[in-house]
């Protein structure tokens, strides 16, 4: 007959039952060892099923009898923190030598090893420092095994990482958050958007066909219909730049045959309701000539900035913006 395994027998035949002891720090592993007074196998068999439930009944009284998770991580965590601030100031002062980095990712994997297989060996943990420290009792520390173990060694896992991060920092410098100083508006050639499109002009239109001047002006006459012509190119704004290609979105294809549409300004024609608009090549069209021109001015001094990049239309649809006079400006 197979014995269970907390149960054993006598060369007299009687039967012992058997039960070991939680592990106490210094202290080998114990056992209790108890006579049941009986040679029956069956009798034997249902007291130590009966002694192995109180034990285990004991055992999880014990481990509700330790510290709380949430105590046992707060103890941690202020016990690491602590110990933070005097690994940075250290790092503030000498640095950390290749050696101590080797020596602090060695120990990061074997902490990592340990939490894997949730083993309760003590290596690399400042154990008696902590109960010191943070006034955790022996009692309170076997009680709370392995659970508090594995807290300790995520903490200084951490930490320690959290140490190397600043260190591979420092060994670095960083120059992100330097930025030329911006040139002011006030500071640019006071040239207004007139003057600067007729020497736009002036200087490329020499090697254009009549018929591409001719068209480039165009475009560029809604520049000087919206903006005027004394106004400093200088101080048109990317939301100027969004302005316009909304206006272009609902610009009358028939502005410039129909004679009822010639007479109308700018801000007046783009009002008129059920009109065809010109077409998203025109729309990409104009888009392109206005990007050429605040290039040009952004590399003669004349503007802060690039306009128009990358805000070119869809060519499959045009979407009407300005659906109330509202929202005109």
């Amino acid at each position: 007959m197979k014995l269970s395994s907390y149960l054993s027998i006598s060369r007299h035949g009687i039967y012992y039952f058997r039960w070991p002891l939680p592990r106490l720090e210094g202290h080998s592993r114990g056992t209790i060892r108890m006579s049941l007074k009986t040679r029956c196998p069956d009798r034997a068999s249902d007291i130590s099923r009966y002694l192995a439930c109180c034990g285990r009944t004991i055992q999880g009284e014990e481990i509700l009898a330790g510290l709380r998770q949430d105590e046992i991580r707060d103890k941690v965590q202020a016990y690491f923190k602590a110990q933070l601030v005097q690994y940075l100031e250290w790092l503030d002062r000498r640095g950390l030598s290749q050696s101590a980095r080797d020596s602090a990712r060695e120990e990061i994997l074997d902490h990592d090893s340990w939490i894997e297989i949730e083993g309760d060996y003590q290596k690399w943990l400042p154990v008696q420092r902590f109960k010191r420290k943070m006034e955790v009792s022996d009692t309170e520390w076997n009680d709370s095994m392995p659970r508090i173990v594995l807290e300790l060694r995520k903490g200084r896992r951490d930490m320690l990482r959290r140490v190397l991060e600043t260190a591979e920092r420092l060994d670095n410098y960083s120059y992100s958050n330097v930025s030329a100083t911006p040139v002011a508006p006030s500071q640019l050639a006071s040239k207004t958007l007139g003057q600067a499109i007729e020497d736009f002009m002036e200087e490329h239109s020499r090697q254009w066909p009549q018929k591409t001047k001719k068209q480039i002006q165009a475009y560029l006459n809604i520049l000087l219909e919206y903006f005027g012509p004394e106004h400093p190119i200088s101080s048109i704004s990317k939301q100027d730049a969004s302005e316009i290609k909304k206006i272009l979105q609902i610009l009358p294809a028939s502005r410039n045959v129909k004679p009822a549409l010639k007479k109308l300004s700018l801000t007046e024609v783009i009002k008129i309701k059920e009109q065809k608009t010109i077409s998203p090549k025109t729309i990409n069209s104009h888009i392109d000539t206005f990007r050429r021109l605040f290039d040009w001015a952004e590399r003669h001094g004349h503007a802060p900035h690039k306009l128009f990049e990358g805000m070119h239309v869809p060519k499959l649809f045009v979407v009407r913006v300005f659906e109330t006079d509202h929202d005109l400006i």
